[in-house]
């Protein structure tokens, strides 16, 4: 049993307290001004366990930050450790990756090739050329698709300006 300004803290004298209170249903004026005072009541008990037990939680906390700053002194050699290993399974795992990527490099052939790219520049000089039979219809839509086909068996496009770029393809040796 705990003492706090004449009021005894215990489980027992609490429910005793608390059982007197009833909740009703609330039917009228008078109903609603006995509701009110119960709430007081039950205010007033809230606000003395509150009261009885604050200090006891602050030094409950107080402790429990210390434990955690011993707690974390004591691991953090451990995990400075655990640290520097991980840090040598990074640089391990790296290497490995660094030789298979130099592996990898060495399989492969680069390739340098030139082929032509077209670009419709003037829609009439082709659509033209299509009317005299210079060029297919199918390019009408301005299927640049068949243009290029075009400009591989030809330079020149009316229309269009066939210009020479050049790729770099990768392939594998095997």
């Amino acid at each position: 049993m705990h003492m706090l300004r004449g009021f005894a803290m215990n489980d027992l004298k609490l429910k005793n307290e608390i059982s007197k209170i009833k909740v009703i249903p609330i039917k009228n004026e008078q109903d609603y001004k006995n509701s009110a005072e119960a709430i007081a009541e039950l205010r007033n008990i809230e606000d003395r366990i509150l009261k009885y037990w604050e200090p006891q939680i602050k030094s409950a906390y107080a402790t429990h930050k210390e434990l955690c700053k011993k707690r974390d002194e004591m691991l953090r050699p451990v995990r400075a450790v655990m640290d520097k290993i991980k840090a040598e399974m990074n640089k391990y795992t790296n290497s490995r990756k660094t030789i298979e990527t130099q592996q990898a490099a060495i399989d492969v052939q680069t390739v340098v090739v030139e082929k032509k790219v077209v670009e419709v520049k003037n829609i009439i000089d082709l659509l033209q050329a299509i009317i005299a039979g210079k060029v297919p219809v199918e390019c009408v839509s301005v299927n640049m698709q068949a243009l290029h086909k075009l400009a591989e068996i030809t330079d020149s496009i009316p229309g269009c300006e066939v210009k020479r770029i050049k790729e770099t393809i990768v392939r594998r040796l095997k």
